[in-house]
Formats: C-alpha cells, structure tokens, sequence
C-alpha cells in the first residue's frame, strides 16, 4: 500500500517521542520498544539551538530512551504518546531536566516496568527529517542538524498500512503544533517496503534521509511533497 494522507494509526500502537528543547548537544545512548533497541545511533551526538525529536513508530510498550547532554545549557527532555492520527501533544509519560550534564537521563513510559535487556531490531528503519541552513544543500550532520522548527506534516507505512505523522504541542519553543524538524523516525516491525511523504508546512526546503539497518538507501529534498519508497 503507498503512503498517503489516507492512512491511519492503530491507537493501540501510539506514536512515540522522546522530544527535547533548549540549546546544547544530546548523546543518543539507546532508545528502544517492547524489549527491541533501535541501534544504529546509538552513541551520536547531535547539537541543537531549540528543538531535538526522536520518534517510534508502530512498536508496542514499553518505551525507553537514554540521552547524555554533554554540552549546552540543561535541555529538558519529554516522552509523550501521540494515540490519535494526526494529532499533538497527547500523553506526557515523563519530562526531565538533563542533568547533570554528562550523566546519563532515562526516560520510561512505564514507571515500575522490571528493566529487561533489550536485542536489537532484526530490520531497523529509520528516516531522518531536516531542513537545510541557509545557502547549504544538506543537513542532519551531528553538528548540524539543519533549521530547528520548521512544520512539517505527512505519513510513514510499509506495504499493509500508512500512519499520519502526530506531533508536539505548541509551547515555549515550538508556536505550531505538528511535527517539527529536525526529526528522526524509526519505523518498527516493517513488512514488504516503507514509504514516506512529507511536506513542509511553510514552502522551506526538507531533506528525508532513509536508513535500513543503519546503512544510506536514499536522500530526498524538495519544497513540496517530497517522498521516499524501499522494498524490503
């Protein structure tokens, strides 16, 4: 099935972030859903002046992330659920300062859920999300993550289902609400292919990169609808 505004999302599997605000450099020590680890950015760092998003998709509880801010005044960081498509803001599960700076911050959707190890996804997928700085073609380096804040809105799915894209809730940083750059996107438990569209809610230039098992398989970019399409 191609990926489209006519998806939806199964509120039994909500849409996940781990949103952070504030300007400094984030250390992603793992993240990871229903006892499966998302790896392949495991130990990056990625700098920001406002916004940061990591975002699950199509994965089950619990939801786990560890961050290290090594640089930067203290950023916080939220995890929310987003259960309806399309939507914002949603089900705060924990928003925590990062501090002390250097010392690892956990944030859990489940607060008394046993610790388990997690193995790491047999397939991950994960499509990043960014808009370029001025005069500049590329962006999401760890020191440059391109233009923070920027609207964009659209749907992931693989070859059974589409999902619109949920996202922040306005607040001090963010005036809009929906999904904002720069983002990154893992797509859990994805069957036959993946596909993406996204569009930016501004006419700024996006950039989506997609990933399969940490490796590039294509970078896209463009002012209006810009897309992505794999077999898996």
């Amino acid at each position: 099935m191609a990926c489209g505004e006519s998806g939806s999302n199964p509120p039994e599997l909500p849409e996940v972030h781990f949103f952070f605000t504030g300007a400094g450099t984030v250390t992603v020590d793992s993240i990871a859903a229903n006892g499966v680890a998302f790896p392949s950015i495991a130990g990056n760092e990625f700098t920001t002046t406002s916004t940061l998003d990591f975002v699950i998709e199509n994965a089950g509880p619990a939801y786990v992330g560890t961050f290290t801010q090594t640089a930067g005044d203290p950023m916080i960081g939220t995890l929310f659920l987003v259960r309806s498509a399309g939507a914002s803001g949603g089900d705060i599960r924990m928003r925590e300062p990062l501090v002390p700076i250097g010392t690892p911050v956990t944030l859990v959707s489940v607060l008394d859920e046993p610790p388990t190890t997690a193995i790491p996804a047999t397939s991950e997928v994960r499509i990043q999300v960014c808009s370029p700085q001025p005069g500049k073609s590329s962006c999401f380096t760890p020191d440059d993550v391109g233009v923070p804040g920027i609207p964009f809105g659209g749907s992931i799915g693989d070859g059974l289902t589409s999902r619109l894209l949920g996202g922040v809730p306005p607040n001090n940083v963010v005036s809009t609400s929906g999904p904002v750059t720069p983002a990154v996107y893992f797509y859990a438990n994805a069957l036959y292919s993946i596909n993406g569209v996204f569009r930016s809610g501004g006419g700024q230039t996006l950039v989506v990169q997609l990933f399969v098992n940490g490796a590039a398989q294509q970078t896209t970019s463009g002012d209006e609808d810009v897309i992505i399409q794999k077999d898996l």
